[in-house]
């Protein structure tokens, strides 16, 4: 739903384990969750990649009215678009 606020598309797929990628090949891995990043950690400890961790409140935990909930939603998304344009703004070709 707040991603339709912004006219951003709603991608369905399933959620993949770390295990699942591990042919796959990554510059950079951004783990969202603090009860991720020893798993991650680990995982990338032998790889050639980039760890970067950014703290995330997870929505699903928020709590109150509808309106309330979608708030907490919101902010995670709009925190999100923030970090990612800032990271990756200094990276595109000009």
């Amino acid at each position: 739903h707040v991603l339709s606020e912004l006219d951003m598309p709603i991608i369905r797929s399933e959620p993949k384990d770390i295990t699942e990628l591990a042919d796959a090949n990554f510059d950079l891995v951004i783990v969202l969750s603090a009860a991720a990043l020893p798993h991650m950690e680990s995982w990338a400890a032998d790889k050639s990649l980039e760890l970067e961790y950014w703290p995330t409140n997870d929505p699903t935990q928020a709590t109150g009215n509808q309106s309330q909930v979608l708030d907490a939603y919101r902010a995670v998304r709009d925190s999100l678009a923030a970090r990612i344009g800032d990271r990756f703004s200094a990276e595109a070709p000009s």
